[in-house]
């Protein structure tokens, strides 16, 4: 048997490994074949909302506006950040406020996700002069089309990493 003899062989070979390594990918799509928890979509912790039904954020630098539906998001020192949902004529819009401006530890994959949010209004009530990491900040955010990011203090990022 010669060399020649295995090529179309060897073709087909190379077509299922083709065909299998896309199926793979397309399965993965980047989270190992694994569909994200309800801890992974959580909006802020909160298990009873899902990422991808928020269509905006707001900032406030007050909690004055808050629901009865309100919960803590984060605490920063002994400043906790509140976060609360309304109903809107569009979608669920997300508030997040506190006593003075919201800043986080880590802002890594903070708005990660939300595949429907469209807007996020900073109104200068976000804080982000510690931040020193920034990476996939907005990754998933598939509708957001423009933002306003003239606010943020970058001068200690060191990681604005995708």
């Amino acid at each position: 048997m010669e060399a020649l003899d295995f090529l179309p062989l060897i073709a087909v070979l190379a077509v299922v490994v083709a065909i299998l390594t896309a199926g793979i990918s397309s399965m993965n799509n980047g989270n190992s074949g694994k569909e994200p928890s309800k801890k992974e979509t959580a909006v802020f912790g909160n298990e009873d909302y899902n990422r991808e039904d928020i269509i905006e954020i707001e900032f406030v630098s007050d909690t004055e506006g808050m629901n009865q539906n309100a919960w803590i998001a984060y605490v920063d020192g002994d400043i906790p950040v509140m976060a609360w949902i309304e109903k809107t004529e569009k979608g669920n819009k997300l508030f997040l406020g506190a006593e003075g401006k919201v800043r986080f530890n880590s802002y890594h994959g903070l708005f990660s996700n939300y595949s429907s949010l469209q807007e996020i209004n900073f109104n200068n009530a976000f804080d982000t002069s510690n931040a020193t990491t920034m990476s996939s900040m907005f990754s998933g955010c598939k509708a957001l089309t423009k933002l306003n990011l003239r606010g943020f203090d970058t001068s200690n990022v060191t990681d604005m990493g995708f």
